[in-house]
């Protein structure tokens, strides 16, 4: 699923998995362990991961999950928004279809370009501080770009709010796994998994609300404020409540401690177990030195010195002995979220012009013919409507010929109600796949289920194209849409078994990275062929997953780190 996509991106953050046994957290919890193993009665000395045991699983953790799942969700909202946004605004901004594929893409590429940087600022001010900042930023720009007058202004806050959505989207599980012992880490990331995957079904929804109603506020310039333009505010909703709501819960003590600030880092455990437990008397007097972290074992951290960081992890990935698994994930899911991304965002186009050519045209069609036929429909009023103006001589004047040809040659601007109600199951589609694959990956082996889906969606996705009952066309686009949202995170689960400790987290950030740019080219290439070379689209794309089970067959069965 897409949220799936952004669980761990940088390789400088390291929430360690293992801690100690709850019978020693007990022991370390009432006095310090001596070298011999003997505890001894002269203080309260205990490492991180006990501590964090010690505060309990309760009432922080469950607001903790909640506000982390309304971040992220405002996250995804916030890059899958602009499909219903494209038909809506096609004729009040004069958008082409390429116009729609460089504002689908656009904010991926800012989501690109400010990943690492977002890494180096919160292992260098902190968690909460910088998504708290990226949050509220977003707003500010959604806010203005619900008021842009034009397509390349419209362009550039996108690129913003994908630069704002990027920290929040990968930073939200590191800070929500800092604050859980290894066991509870892991339900509150599946249970945050839940809650951000009903944004596939919150969006529709929220789209069929708001994008219908037809009313016009006078703005500026002549432009109107439209429905589309409250849909884009409205989206924001979600990062600003876990925006202000984060101002409640503290800094990351995992961050704080690494950091050497270890009195701020246990006064944030003693709050955790007061809330949590209604007590004030935490047992915990003092914490050892965090020494997993790559933060805690060096003194300097500038830029340079982080950069210097990752280029130690990223090197070793682009040399034997793991090369090839290197290229191999980062391959497979640049073409799995290439093509995720690409359909996902142009469905409501697709399904648009599927219903519209149906009015026009009733019985079956290919979701090409209807894509051909609306758009000949539209260029012969066109056409019409200039003879017609000749005729009675409007054309003397060509401001006159310009403001009558405005309104009727723009047939775009509405989204028919079946696109919303296609959207909602496949929504649905999308929340069940991920609990449907994780009850049979163990029967069929990790590599096994990811290469069956890959090949399945491949030829779905081509089928897509020759199929033209309108049910047919959504069926098929919901096994695409569900499986490859599936394989987003199962994928980075194998690459957790090809590389070592020291190793992994740096290679599920590059894996991931190469999704995101993946979902730029997806969503560009689709734009761009979908008027003159809408066969190509399907069959490009299908081919691309068809390569990935190829691929995937080069995998190990399972990986020798896998334990």
């Amino acid at each position: 699923m897409l949220n799936k996509v952004f669980r761990i991106f940088r390789g400088t953050v390291h929430i360690s998995d293992i801690g100690a046994s709850p019978e020693k957290a007990e022991k370390q919890a009432n006095g310090k362990q001596s070298q011999d193993g003997t505890v001894a009665e002269s203080g309260a000395t205990t490492s991180f991961e006990d501590a964090v045991k010690l505060t309990g699983y309760g009432k922080f953790n469950h607001l903790l999950m909640l506000v982390c799942g309304l971040a992220i969700m405002g996250a995804i909202m916030e890059m899958i928004d602009i499909g219903y946004v494209l038909p809506a605004a096609e004729c009040d901004l004069k958008l082409t279809q390429k116009d729609k594929g460089v504002l689908g893409a656009i904010t991926y590429i800012g989501i690109i370009c400010s990943a690492h940087a977002w890494g180096v600022l919160a292992d260098t001010t902190g968690r909460r501080r910088i998504m708290i900042r990226a949050l509220l930023a977003d707003v500010v720009v959604s806010t203005l770009a619900c008021l842009a007058p034009n397509f390349w202004t419209l362009v550039v806050l996108r690129f913003c709010n994908g630069v704002c959505v990027s920290a929040p989207a990968a930073l939200a599980y590191a800070y929500l796994g800092e604050f859980n012992t290894p066991p509870n880490r892991n339900r509150a990331i599946i249970l945050v998994g839940f809650i951000t995957a009903c944004s596939a079904i919150i969006l529709p929804g929220l789209a069929w609300s708001v994008l219908p109603m037809q009313w016009s506020l006078p703005l500026y310039a002549g432009m109107g404020f439209r429905s589309w333009r409250l849909f884009i505010l409205v989206g924001a909703i979600p990062a600003l409540l876990s925006g202000l709501l984060l101002f409640w819960f503290p800094e990351s003590p995992k961050f704080l401690l690494a950091v050497g600030r270890r009195e701020e880092a246990l006064a944030v455990l003693r709050r955790v177990y007061a809330v949590n437990t209604g007590k004030d008397d935490f047992p915990v007097r003092e914490l050892t030195e965090d020494t997993s972290s790559v933060m805690a074992n060096t003194t300097d951290r500038s830029f340079l010195a982080l950069m210097k960081i990752v280029w130690e992890q990223t090197a070793p990935l682009f040399r034997p002995p793991y090369l090839l698994h290197t290229f191999l994930v980062c391959f497979i899911q640049f073409g799995n979220i290439a093509s995720a991304s690409g359909l996902l965002m142009w469905l409501p186009e697709l399904f648009n012009y599927q219903a519209k050519y149906g009015e026009i045209h009733p019985g079956a069609a290919t979701i090409c013919e209807a894509v051909a036929g609306v758009l000949a429909a539209e260029r012969n009023a066109s056409s019409v409507l200039v003879r017609a103006t000749r005729d009675v001589g409007v054309v003397a004047v060509s401001s006159d010929v310009s403001a009558v040809l405005q309104e009727p040659s723009c047939a775009g601007g509405t989204i028919l109600t079946q696109v919303y109600i296609n959207a909602l199951i496949i929504g649905v589609a999308d929340a069940i796949a991920p609990v449907a694959g994780s009850l049979i990956v163990n029967s069929v082996g990790k590599r096994n289920l990811l290469i069956v889906c890959m090949w399945v969606t491949g030829v779905s996705a081509i089928a897509v194209n020759f199929v033209g009952s309108y049910e047919a066309i959504l069926a098929l686009a919901c096994v695409v849409i569900a499986l490859t949202g599936m394989c987003i995170a199962h994928i980075s689960s194998i690459v957790v078994d090809l590389f070592p400790t020291n190793y992994r987290a740096m290679a599920v950030s590059l894996s991931l990275m190469f999704g995101r740019l993946g979902s730029m080219v997806g969503n560009f290439i689709f734009g761009s062929l979908l008027d003159s070379y809408c066969d190509a689209a399907f069959y490009f794309f299908g081919g691309v997953l068809v390569l990935n089970g190829v691929f995937g067959c080069l995998l190990p069965k399972r990986g020798r780190f896998a334990n």
